[in-house]
Order: structure tokens, then C-alpha cells, then sequence
């Protein structure tokens, strides 16, 4: 292919999830975490507070501020009077959105960019447009939430770190520390991203010799260890606006146990932290809610339900496999296993360890980090980070595209062909996306639920079809004849108690659906 086809391709195929991505936004309400988001964004970017003033500020991050910027400057043109249409554009949910979608778009092309450096250029086309077709990041591009730009940190510093290993310099270090100190703004899971680098460190270093790696030397890991501090402490600073950049737990209301508990500790109480005081707070936070699940629900997997909010509740170990296979492309999860067959016959273990390993290293620690250490599962979204990297490790299956025979090529077109007609067949509805293995569309509800299937994405749908059909009674209280239609979270006992629709689970099954969140049954006599 010509570069002018090259980029035509890339134009092309960027051109294409954006308009996707657009598409979706306009399509879905305002689903349950936005207003969090967005309400803890315009707190920081017009009042300059990034406290926690609410218990659903928990999680909530600096990076916000990028989707509040449009209501920002809605503010500011009414101030003033000017364009009043305008404003009234800016404060919707459609415009918070795009600063996601924009992101997104910078994730699509460092991925294809990536897998072209890793694989070939052709790697890096299909990478492009396996990542333009997943159903999971489009769904998530196109949120005022933060799971994409966790996603965009993990990629990008990765990207960067391996950039680092292959040019051995101070510029590239400096670079590669400021932008995983960047990725600290998006969630909580982030800082994880320093255990999968220094993880592949210690690996090179011990295998240096016997395998003739060559690493960059210890003086300049010393200072790139050094820069990934002081950087993301600079950046946190900024980020947090430099609000309590000194604290100490003493001084703090913490709720958690283990943070209380070293509130107990005299000495470490008064020893003074140079983080944010909120940033602090949020990890508190957090810890309480994973432990008590109040802000999350029940958990739900395949029938079985798990009620939060009591002590010693036990998360699903099989949770993101399951989700993962329901909830990925079959062709996507094919192409990924022959990505990673392909470097299995094609990479010596020297090769993986310089090249591929900085792919797989943090799309497999995400997975594991949410498996075995958080407890409130919610949803596919947690392992966005892992999602953003598998058509980067599937693009490896096309690396030698050019050497092929013509009848390889038309069946990989085949599958990618397929892969586009199942995520087609749900759009604009990302959100509940499930693959073939489901046979029954309307009986997903029995594998998993929550921001899998139903997040709030669907309520103008389900207030139009109510109007249109008023004899249909919405999650009834309790047991009535005629049309019903539940909401999948309050059928399946995620939000109130499994019992509460155990009449309607086990002795009727939905004759259709609304937006595939909401099912709606025929009760008799």
C-alpha cells in the first residue's frame, strides 16, 4: 500500500469510529455515573475544589475537568450574554461527551501506531480497525466517565516505557515518566501501571545476560525511577491543584479500617505525606466502599447473587473471564489467540521480553489486579485498560499479511467481516453488547448484569415505549397480571433483593426487550 493509502486507510478508518462514536453518544441517555463525574469535574475547573464533598466523589478524578470544560464555558458565555443557543448545546450530556470521544481517538491511533512499529504496517491497520469495532471501548468512548482515559494512561505509558527500553536516553525517560505520572489522573487503578513496568524490569535485568538483553543502564533506570516520582507528585500536585500537598493522617476523616488503622499508629499519623489531601481521601474512600459495596449493588454472576454491605462478602474469582467471553467478539477473541500464537512460533523469549512483553505485561496485570484484589465487580468497564491493548497483541496474527496466499486473506477478511456485523447488529446499544454465545438476546440477564447490560443508558427508550403502551406496568412493586416490563439490575436482584423478582424469573420468560436492558414479560392468571 502507497503512504497515501496508508494514511487514506488511517483517515479512514479514524473517520469511521468517530462517527460511530458519535452516533452512540446522541443515542444513549445520561447513564448512572455521568452526573458523578461531571458534578466533581465543574467542582474542580469553577471552584477550584477537588475535596470530596459527596460520598459518590469517591473515585472521582482530576481528568473530569476535560468533560466539564464545555459546561465551563457555557457558564461563561451566559455570564456575559453571548450566543445563548450555544450554551445551552454546551450543557448538554452530548457535549460533555466529546472530549471522551476526542481521547478515544488519540487511544485508536496510538494502537495502530504501536502495533505498525511492533508488527509491520499491516498489523497496525487491522490494529486500528479491530479497535474502531469493540463494541466495550465504544461503548465507553463515549461517556463522560473516566474507563476510557484509564485506558488511553495505560496504552500510552506503556507505549512510551517500551519506547524507553528500545532507546536507551534521558529525553526518552523524561517523556516516558511524565507520561505515566499523566496516567495518575485518571483512576485509582492507575499507580498499578509502576508495578508491571518495574515487574519487567527486574525480568530483562535478571535474564541480561543469558538472552545478551540489552537494558538501559542502572544509573539511567535509577533516574527514570526517580523522574516517575518526582513527575507524577508534580503532576498530581497540579492536578489535585495543589490542595493539602502536605497532609497527615491525623489530620484527615478517614473511614476505611486499614487507614484508619494507621491513624491509630502515633508515628505514621503525624508523619507528614507530600500527596494530595483528596487524593488520599479518595483511596480511603474507596477501600470503605469495596469492603462495605455501597456504591455499587449486589454482585451478579451466571444466576448467583452476592448482597454487599456485609462483612467478609466474597467477589466472583470467574467474574471478567465470564464477562470477557460473553461480552468480546468471538472474531476478536479468535484473532487475539492467534496473535498470541503468532508470537509464541515467532518470538524467542528475548524477543517477547524487548517487544511484546510491554503489551501484555499490564493487559493481563489489569485482569489480575481486578480479580484478586477489588471486590465490587460492576461491570466489563474495570479491565478497560486490558481491552484497549488486545487488538494491539490480535494485530500480531497479521504480521505477515503480505507473504500470504490469496485464500488466508479472504478468510481473515471473512472474520473481520464477521466481526463487524456483530457489533453492528447492536448498534448504536455498546453498552449490553454480547457476542453469539448468547442465542437469546433477551436471556442475557442470566450470565451477568449491572453496567453490563443495564447502566441508565436506555431511560428516554424505556419513557417512550411506556407512553406509547400504558398498559404496561414498570417494575411493579410487586406481582400483577398483564404486561410488565423490569429493569434487568432490579429483575436479576443486583439493586433491592433476588427475592423481590423471584416470581417472575422462575415462572415466566421475557417476550421482548427495550434497549435490551429492560425486558418485558407477559404475566397470566
Amino acid at each position: 500500500m502507497s503512504r497515501h493509502g496508508h494514511y487514506t486507510w488511517v483517515i479512514g478508518i479514524l473517520g469511521l469510529h468517530l462517527l460511530m462514536a458519535v452516533i452512540v453518544a446522541r443515542h444513549m441517555s445520561t447513564t448512572y455515573d455521568e452526573p458523578d463525574h461531571l458534578d466533581y469535574g465543574r467542582q474542580l475547573l469553577l471552584y477550584g475544589n477537588p475535596e470530596r464533598t459527596r460520598s459518590d466523589f469517591d473515585s472521582k478524578m482530576p481528568v473530569s475537568v476535560l468533560n466539564a470544560l464545555p459546561s465551563g464555558l457555557a457558564q461563561f458565555l451566559r455570564h456575559w450574554g453571548w450566543m445563548p443557543r450555544m450554551g445551552a448545546r454546551l450543557q448538554s450530556i452530548g457535549a460533555a461527551r466529546l472530549p471522551t470521544i476526542a481521547a478515544s481517538l488519540v487511544l485508536a491511533y496510538v494502537v495502530g501506531q504501536w502495533s505498525a512499529e511492533l508488527y509491520g504496517e499491516w498489523a497496525g491497520r487491522f490494529a486500528l480497525l479491530l479497535y474502531a469495532f469493540s463494541p466495550n471501548i465504544l461503548a465507553h468512548a463515549t461517556l463522560a466517565t473516566t474507563d476510557l482515559y484509564a485506558a488511553l494512561g495505560a496504552v500510552l505509558s506503556s507505549y512510551y516505557f517500551a519506547r524507553f527500553l528500545k532507546h536507551r536516553h534521558l529525553r526518552t525517560a523524561l517523556l516516558a515518566a511524565l507520561i505515566l505520572g499523566l496516567a495518575q489522573l485518571a483512576k485509582f487503578s492507575s499507580p498499578s501501571l509502576f508495578l508491571w513496568q518495574w515487574l519487567l524490569v527486574v525480568v530483562l535485568y535478571a535474564a541480561r545476560r543469558r538472552w545478551h538483553i540489552r537494558v538501559p543502564e542502572r544509573r539511567l533506570l535509577v533516574m527514570y525511577g526517580l523522574l516517575s516520582l518526582v513527575l507524577t507528585w508534580g503532576v498530581l500536585q497540579i492536578g489535585f491543584l495543589f490542595h493539602q500537598p502536605i497532609v497527615r493522617l491525623a489530620n484527615l476523616h478517614l473511614v476505611s479500617n486499614e487507614f484508619q488503622a494507621l491513624q491509630a499508629v502515633s508515628v505514621l499519623s503525624e508523619l507528614p505525606l507530600p500527596v494530595p489531601g483528596p487524593f488520599v481521601q479518595g483511596l480511603d474512600m474507596m477501600r470503605e466502599h469495596e469492603r462495605t459495596g455501597e456504591t455499587g449493588g449486589n454482585l451478579y454472576l451466571l444466576g448467583e447473587v452476592r448482597e454487599t454491605g456485609r462483612r467478609g462478602f466474597k467477589p466472583f474469582y470467574s467474574y471478567y473471564v465470564v464477562c470477557y467471553l460473553f461480552k468480546e467478539p468471538i472474531a476478536l477473541q479468535l484473532l487475539f489467540v492467534m496473535g498470541l500464537w503468532w508470537m509464541l512460533r515467532h518470538r524467542s523469549l528475548r524477543d517477547f521480553l524487548v517487544g511484546d512483553a510491554c503489551v501484555v505485561f499490564p493487559m493481563l496485570g489489569y485482569v489480575l489486579l481486578m480479580t484478586f484484589t477489588n471486590k465490587l465487580q460492576v461491570g466489563l468497564r474495570w479491565i478497560l485498560p486490558s481491552l484497549a491493548f488486545t487488538p494491539i497483541a490480535a494485530s500480531a496474527y497479521f504480521a505477515g499479511w503480505q507473504a500470504w496466499g490469496r485464500r488466508r486473506q479472504i478468510l481473515s477478511c471473512l472474520v473481520l467481516v464477521y466481526l463487524m456485523v456483530s457489533v453492528l447488529s447492536y448498534f448504536p446499544h455498546m453498552i449490553p453488547y454480547t457476542n453469539e454465545l448468547v442465542l437469546d438476546r433477551k436471556l442475557t440477564y442470566k450470565i451477568f448484569a449491572d453496567s453490563n447490560l443495564s447502566w441508565g443508558q436506555n431511560s428516554a427508550m424505556v419513557l417512550q415505549f411506556i407512553e406509547a403502551h400504558p398498559d404496561v406496568s414498570l417494575n411493579p412493586p410487586a406481582p400483577r397480571e398483564g404486561r410488565v416490563l423490569v429493569e434487568v439490575n432490579r429483575l436479576v436482584g443486583v439493586f433491592g433483593t433476588s427475592d423481590r423478582y423471584r416470581w417472575l424469573r422462575e415462572h415466566y420468560k421475557p417476550i421482548a426487550h427495550v434497549g435490551y436492558a429492560h425486558l418485558l414479560f407477559a404475566v397470566g392468571p
